[in-house]
């Protein structure tokens, strides 16, 4: 839905606006919509620009290759990045793995600031002795999906749908997500989706450095396994959305480049974000009663499994069409 830009922003955003885990949601509210930007948005952007302060100069005009190149030729030592990553770097054994960094200072969704963790407000921070309450919020963002159109023949429908099993079988998509290091679908690189594909020893038989392997493993595992993971954002005209939010920070991060940006200026971004966001849900919702569709609040609260909770209508489904086959990795 974002590009690298937007992904990012997206993640910063996040540690500041979602504690409760993705049944709160990280970026609208579950219960009304409302976009989460006011004070976190506005803390996003000056985190942004500190880390433009101190990256490559060419950070703005290219996209996640020029992250990967750069830290292959170790010209950047700190990077944020897909997991594939890990499994494309050359640099097999001087590569350190760890979860993105979280926040001590949320939201207070009632005021619209920023406040201070503690074990009330974050109930999945983790304390540190120096610092205090961190709120992590880890973003699954991305994957993979394979979907067969439902008016083509039978016959056609079968055989799609057993090339996209036999692509993400256990035996196959072992060659692409643990390849050998050095070969050619080494460069291809994908993220790990099985079980089978967190063997530690797997990813050693094929040259990977072990302690590199375990740190990134493990930085999945525990991603995962929080309470507190972002789940990105799949209804209607979140395309649009995401475009909005990644060229309004491109933007704002050229504009401010090599001088002292204010809060003023930030938060004229986050008043023209987060009137652009309303208006486009608002237009969709407007559509959807002319032409009798689901508006967007509902979807959104399917999405994050608290619709039961905040309607009276439980049915989570309504009308069913019979589209297709889908498979999902």
């Amino acid at each position: 839905a974002y590009g690298a830009g937007g992904a990012w922003f997206a993640q910063v955003l996040s540690s500041m606006t979602q504690t409760h885990g993705a049944s709160q949601g990280s970026f609208f509210d579950t219960k009304d919509m409302t976009p989460l930007t006011s004070g976190a948005m506005v803390e996003t952007l000056k985190i942004l620009e500190m880390q433009l302060k101190y990256g490559h100069p060419d950070e703005l005009n290219r996209s996640i290759d020029l992250n990967q190149i750069s830290m292959e030729n170790e010209e950047c030592m700190l990077s944020l990045n897909w997991g594939h990553a890990f499994v494309q770097s050359s640099n097999q054994g001087r590569l350190g793995v760890g979860r993105v960094p979280g926040s001590q200072k949320v939201l207070d969704r009632e005021t619209g600031k920023l406040v201070t963790c503690n074990k009330d407000i974050c109930p999945n921070a983790v304390y540190y002795d120096d610092i205090g309450f961190v709120n992590y919020a880890p973003y699954a963002g991305g994957g993979w999906g394979g979907a067969v159109n439902g008016n083509i023949s039978d016959e056609k429908k079968k055989l799609a749908m057993e090339f996209l099993t036999f692509f993400a079988s256990k035996e196959e998509s072992r060659k692409w997500v643990i390849p050998k290091v050095g070969s050619q679908e080494y460069y291809a690189g994908y993220d790990a989706y099985r079980l089978s594909h967190m063997n530690v020893e797997d990813y050693v038989e094929q040259g990977f450095d072990r302690e590199q392997t375990d740190a990134y493993l493990y930085s999945i595992k525990e991603g995962l396994a929080s309470p507190n993971l972002v789940l990105e954002i799949r209804f209607p005209e979140v395309a649009k959305m995401g475009s909005i939010v990644d060229i309004a920070v491109i933007n704002h991060l050229n504009t401010t480049k090599g001088i002292t940006a204010t809060d003023q200026m930030r938060r004229d971004v986050m008043t023209d974000v987060t009137a652009n966001l309303t208006k486009i849900i608002s237009d969709y919702d407007a559509r959807a009663t002319i032409e009798k569709m689901e508006k967007i609040l509902p979807q959104y609260q399917k999405l994050r499994g608290v619709y039961g909770e905040l309607n009276e209508n439980k049915n989570l489904i309504g009308e069913v069409r019979w589209v297709g086959y889908a498979l999902g990795f």
